[in-house]
């Protein structure tokens, strides 16, 4: 078994101009079919060229050949299968019937394209096609317009015409042929379990407008209702010719008529017809009724939407002025924490700097106190050398006499020594002994060890006191210039040690001078330092208070906004329980909203306002004041018609001058409940 929903179908339609306008027309919804079909008012049709459609085929074929025929283009009417798509894939059932209709009449085929969201359909998509292709003749070629020349091909590819006939493809074929391909691209491309139409039985076109479906159904209802009350044995007497009140009394008395025998059906259906037009004027009448209320709505939601959108501005720049001063706040914050910072640095540095200047004032005092001592040691030095010198000179002086003295016992000694040799040549010529005056005594020279020998040695014992003596003189003078060698050694070993503690007091001197320049130069660097630190945390600690002030005035902003919101909240609906609440991050609770049905006309008016309130409770300066001129609409209903609505507000704006602001926002917004309650 075959099910519609299970099956797509596509047809198509050739256009003239006029034919085009008229399309045009109804896709802007401005003429009566459309709005009587119409049962989501206010969706709008779903496009990616625009609704111009004139204006879209004059762009299109511009520079192309356009023959002199009535057709100028093929509107063309595809249909998804309800059960496999959704209805919300809109996005996808225009992309997907463009990709079609691109498949068939190439890349350069469509200039328009629609899907209607208000009607009872929602799987339907139309497309305006004017194909372009190269006409090649003998002596041209050039782009040219054919509403044929594509289907015709298509028709003889999907074997439903045969390419040696000497006819063009009949639109019967094309159609099939058309069909065919939608069924492939639905299998094929989308992947869809999708299932062919029936083949159509019949010549000739048997498409029907919504009217026509619509009668038709209501036929089959006649039918089945005449049929239940034929079966329960239900008649009524011929004479009976009264009309209750009201549409559903005059079916009832018409079918009655109809039951009595069956060749009244053509004229209760007719009567039937002729009912439902004559409900469709009315109708048309109350929607033109509504329309311009819906317009005075229209206007007003806009002029509202338009302060809104002033709101949205200020409560923008006040998110930024904001974003800036907890930037300046954190800025301030992360300097102050940096100026802490660099100040116990700083102090850090100026411990070490007066640790070092007393470490250099130890240095220089113990410097000092060696200098001292070495002053007093060249002191002591200098009386040293002095008593060293006054000793040379001394010794220096008992050198020489002792020289003249050695001099004297040397020529003693010589003579002594001539007189010994005289004396011992005189005793015994012969004799090979020789005195010898050594040391401190007197040695013979070629003595035998013999008796005789000893006697002569015991005779030349005793030395000459002047002998000792001078020996003795001359043991003194040596220990004393030993003394004084070893004194002047030590002289100059403290000279030298005297030269380098002077050296290095010089240098420590000179290095304590570079040290304590330095240490002067960075206490004016600290100085300077410190003193931009502390202008830069009283411009921090200004700055945050001028944060903590703006903090507290959006606080107060914040309740003076919840207020006359709940305000907004009881002039439209006092019987609500509807409360507002703006919290400190700028976020939005609401109590007591209830979803009745008699209040969605209100609700719908105001959604723009609740739409807003998220953006406009960030704007807590100018909350106050934006809320106070969002109902200052006199400018804006000098252009609205003069309604019992407008009649109404128009009256609350005029005795809301003479009020104060707040009893006149009440009074306002009950006028405009109490008009608004007799528009429904």
């Amino acid at each position: 078994m075959i099910y519609v929903s299970e099956a797509g179908a596509v047809r198509t339609m050739k256009l003239s101009m006029a034919e085009l306008g008229q399309a045009e027309t109804h896709g802007k919804r401005q003429d009566p079919s459309s709005q009587r079909r119409a049962i989501h008012p206010g969706r709008q049709p779903k496009t990616s060229t625009g609704l111009n459609l004139r204006s879209l085929y004059n762009a299109h074929i511009r520079g192309a050949f356009v023959g002199k025929t009535g057709t100028k283009a093929i509107h063309m009417i595809v249909q998804f299968p309800k059960a496999l798509v959704p209805a919300e894939n809109d996005d996808e059932m225009l992309r997907e019937a463009r990709a079609f209709a691109c498949s068939v009449f190439g890349e350069d085929a469509i200039f328009a394209d629609r899907l209607d969201r208000d009607e009872k359909s929602q799987h339907v998509v139309d497309l305006f096609i004017a194909p372009r292709y190269q006409k090649v003749t003998k002596h041209t070629c050039k782009t040219a317009i054919s509403t044929s020349k594509h289907l015709q091909e298509l028709a003889v590819a999907k074997g439903h015409w045969r390419p040696d006939s000497k006819s063009t493809a009949s639109l019967r074929a094309q159609g099939q042929a058309l069909q065919t391909a939608w069924h492939h691209h639905l299998t094929e491309v989308m992947g869809l379990p999708a299932v062919r139409g029936k083949k159509k039985m019949t010549f000739g076109s048997d498409w029907k407008t919504p009217e026509q479906l619509a009668l038709e159904e209501a036929h089959r209802d006649i039918g089945k209702v005449a049929e239940i009350y034929r079966r329960n044995g239900f008649e009524f007497a011929e004479d009976d010719r009264t009309k209750p009140v009201g549409v559903k009394a005059e079916f009832e008395n018409e079918f009655r008529r109809l039951s009595m025998s069956g060749d009244h059906l053509f004229e209760v259906v007719r009567a039937f017809a002729i009912r439902n037009a004559e409900l469709a004027k009315e109708n048309e009448k109350k929607l033109r009724r509504a329309q311009s209320l819906e317009d005075a709505a229209q206007l007003l939601k806009r002029n509202f939407d338009l302060k809104v959108k002033e709101v949205e501005q200020q409560s923008a720049q006040l998110r930024e002025r904001i974003v800036e001063l907890n930037a300046s706040l954190q800025e301030t914050v992360k300097i102050r924490r940096e100026a802490e910072a660099r100040l116990l640095l700083v102090a850090d540095r100026e411990n070490a700097a007066r640790d070092k200047h007393a470490d250099l004032d130890g240095r220089e005092i113990r410097v000092f106190a060696r200098e001292v001592n070495l002053e007093e040691s060249e002191r002591k030095l200098k009386c040293d050398r002095e008593v060293v010198t006054s000793t040379l000179t001394d010794a220096f002086n008992i050198r020489d006499a002792v020289l003249e003295r050695e001099k004297e016992v040397k020529k003693k000694a010589d003579l002594q020594q001539a007189r010994f040799d005289l004396v011992a040549e005189a005793i015994d010529p012969h004799s090979k002994v020789r005195m010898v005056i050594v040391g401190d005594g007197i040695a013979f020279e070629g003595a035998s060890q013999e008796q005789e020998n000893l006697a002569r040695w015991k005779e030349w014992t005793p030395v000459p006191p002047g002998v000792y003596a001078m020996a003795r003189q001359v043991s003194v003078m040596r220990e004393a210039m030993r003394e004084l060698d070893s004194r002047e050694e030590q002289l100059r070993n403290d000279s030298q040690l005297l030269s380098n503690n002077q050296h290095q007091y010089a240098d420590s001197k000179a290095a304590l001078e570079a040290r304590n320049i330095e240490l002067a130069k960075r206490e004016t660097e600290v100085r300077e330092e410190s003193q931009h630190l502390r202008k830069m945390i009283a411009q921090a600690e200004l700055r945050e208070g001028e944060a903590i002030s703006s903090i507290q005035k959006s606080n107060d902003f914040i309740r003076v906004a919840t207020a006359q919101f709940n305000l907004v909240a009881k002039a439209l609906d006092p019987e609500s329980n509807l409360t507002l609440h703006l919290t400190e991050n700028g976020s939005i609770n609401f109590d007591g909203i209830k979803d009745e049905r008699e209040r969605q006309t209100i609700r719908s008016n105001w959604s723009s306002l609740f739409k807003g309130l998220q953006s406009i409770a960030a704007n807590f300066q100018t909350l106050n004041r934006a809320v106070a001129r969002a109902i200052s609409f006199e400018e804006a209903w000098k252009d609205i018609p003069d309604t019992e609505q407008s009649a109404a507000v128009k009256k609350a704006l005029k005795a809301r001058q003479e009020m104060s602001e707040e009893d006149s926002w009440a009074q306002t917004m009950a006028y405009y409940q109490k008009g608004m309650g007799r528009s429904r």
